[in-house]
């Protein structure tokens, strides 16, 4: 997994952003994610750290076509 912090200035106010790159689904897209507008570098860390945990728990899911059967057990939980 890498991961890249940038900080960038917007309305003149200094944020920062990151991008990620998770690995491969099983049929081989690639997961990366993106976040930005936040206002340090210690918050980025914090996010990108909750969305790798997350991933890891399997808890981030790929948006694309879902089941009603995956859509009612996610609900039912």
């Amino acid at each position: 997994m890498s991961v890249s912090f940038k900080q960038y200035t917007k309305y003149n106010q200094k944020l920062w952003k990151f991008q990620c790159y998770f690995g491969k689904t099983e049929f081989g897209e690639e997961i990366r994610k993106t976040r930005s507008g936040l206002q340090a570098k210690k918050e980025a860390q914090q996010v990108y750290r909750q969305l790798q945990l997350d991933f890891d728990k399997n808890l981030l899911k790929i948006s694309g076509n879902v089941t009603f059967t995956e859509l009612y057990e996610e609900f039912i939980e």
